[in-house]
């Protein structure tokens, strides 16, 4: 058996969702997390942004996405709210890349985390396994497909630092 061990983002993202009780792809849907944390979620016709207003917390995203795509929009912006503070319009570019490069991160873990990855049986055919995360997790197959191989990129790295081959 392989020991597996969680990055920083896999384990935020474990917490927070198992937090919520939140344990199966079923469960993430947008609406209710943003219920659960007590963020306004509003679909709209303008592009996907989140807003802070004093203690109050705000997803706008754009209603002529596909649900796959508002999913992917709402993790994205659900990080820059609950990590990220200040206005963009008004940094520096390379603070702006970063944050970015963040949220787009979690985006990929908080889509399709880990730890309910691990519990699927995917199959060895690639094009399947990309399907069957699509089925799963409502993502896009694009989506699904970066998120298959950043799981494999993991799963290689486990066993480079921690043994099993």
């Amino acid at each position: 058996m392989i020991i597996y061990h969680q990055n920083h983002m896999e384990a935020y993202v474990y917490k927070l969702l198992t937090n919520l009780d939140i344990t199966h792809p079923l469960q993430l849907n947008m609406f209710d997390i943003s219920d659960k944390l007590g963020v306004y979620l509003h679909l709209y016709e303008g592009s996907s942004r989140g807003i802070i207003d004093g203690d109050e917390k705000y997803i706008f995203l754009n209603k002529n996405l596909s649900p796959p795509e508002l999913q992917q929009d709402f993790g994205h912006e659900l990080y820059h709210l609950l990590h990220h503070a200040g206005d963009q319009r008004k940094m520096h570019q390379l603070f702006i890349q970063l944050q970015e490069w963040q949220a787009n991160n979690f985006m990929y873990e908080f889509c399709v985390p880990t730890y309910m990855l691990q519990r699927v049986n995917l199959p060895l055919d690639k094009t399947d396994a990309i399907k069957m995360i699509v089925a799963l997790f409502n993502v896009t197959p694009i989506f699904a497909a970066e998120r298959l191989n950043r799981y494999y990129h993991r799963l290689f790295a486990n066993r480079i630092a921690y043994g099993g081959f």
